[in-house]
């Protein structure tokens, strides 16, 4: 008698529900991690610690891992089969955790800490090159600061004793010379210090366009202990007057305050004029936020509504060491 065909035998359904929770694992863990990602980018960004950054990471991401290990093997073997794990089971759990998980995390991160390393170090590459570059022109353009000051003052005396509107706009220009040749390698300066020196730009800016600009400054005076990079307010006003037409009939109009604690604003009405190619004012934004990245996380505003142009540049505070 020949034997009968073997009947496939039917797959465990343990197979299935051990797939779903290691499936449901997988999930929670990547959005998790992800999420956990997210919020310390924002607490402690990678650019200021990446040591610190790459140790906490580790830690809280492998704190979650096994808090989301536990409880899912908890919840389906409650569920599924009606008795909780024991003690014996979830201590064996842990320990494949930390064999397994842990250290697939940690390669995980530790990959991706090379890879910001990496950035990180060709951007400060091509900062030092761009560095030297801008040392080269002005060595290039490098005029003696003594030489033009001496000169200054031999103009000042052959202007004529009662012009006085000559020798207050060579003052002003003396005063904004002086201001950029003293914080030229500056990071940051008052507040104070750099509405000072818009005085004396500004003066200069009226008397070359006259009734063409109208400039109004109105900056809460608490707030001048606050900084700024130097020339920032400088090169939003340059830049307002290279897009836009100035006439005595349709004058530009400038208005510098502050937005709370926060923010500095610098507000124009725009009457745009045709621009070359390769626009000068988009990269002097460009400048004006990468000097502000360097010193800071928060990030410059700008805002343009068709009928106002408006950049916001973040009010800065440094403790005294």
């Amino acid at each position: 008698m020949e034997p009968s065909p073997e009947q496939p035998s039917e797959i465990d359904p343990v197979f299935f529900l051990a797939a779903i929770w290691i499936l449901s694992v997988l999930i929670l863990l990547w959005a998790g991690n992800y999420g956990i990602y997210l919020i310390l980018d924002k607490l402690i960004p990678w650019s200021k610690n990446m040591v610190n950054r790459l140790y906490l990471q580790l830690f809280v991401s492998a704190i979650y891992t096994l808090l989301v290990v536990n409880l899912t093997y908890y919840i389906y073997k409650s569920a599924f089969t009606l008795l909780p794990p024991d003690i014996y089971q979830m201590t064996l759990l842990n320990i494949y955790g930390v064999l397994f998980l842990l250290p697939v995390v940690s390669i995980v991160f530790g990959v991706y800490f090379m890879v910001k390393w990496k950035k990180v170090t060709i951007e400060k590459n091509t900062l030092e090159k761009e560095n030297m570059v801008s040392e080269l022109k002005a060595l290039k353009s490098h005029i003696d600061p003594h030489f033009l000051f001496n000169n200054l003052n031999i103009l000042s005396s052959l202007i004529e004793p009662h012009n006085d509107s000559a020798l207050d706009f060579l003052d002003n220009f003396a005063e904004v010379y002086r201001y950029l040749l003293k914080n030229k390698d500056t990071e940051a300066v008052s507040l104070l210090t750099e509405l000072e020196f818009m005085e004396a730009y500004l003066h200069i800016l009226e008397k070359r366009f006259e009734h063409q600009l109208i400039i109004k400054s109105n900056v809460d005076v608490k707030l001048k202990s606050k900084m700024i990079p130097p020339m920032a307010l400088q090169t939003l006003v340059e830049n307002t007057i290279k897009h836009n037409k100035l006439s005595v009939k349709a004058p530009l109009q400038v208005e510098i305050y502050n937005e709370g604690k926060t923010y500095l604003v610098v507000k124009n009405n725009i009457q745009k004029k045709s621009i070359k190619p390769g626009n000068p004012g988009e990269t002097g934004l460009h400048n004006l936020r990468k000097r502000f990245s360097y010193v800071t996380d928060q990030d410059m505003e700008v805002l343009d509504d068709g009928k106002y142009f408006i950049v916001k540049l973040p009010l800065l505070s440094f403790e005294k060491s």
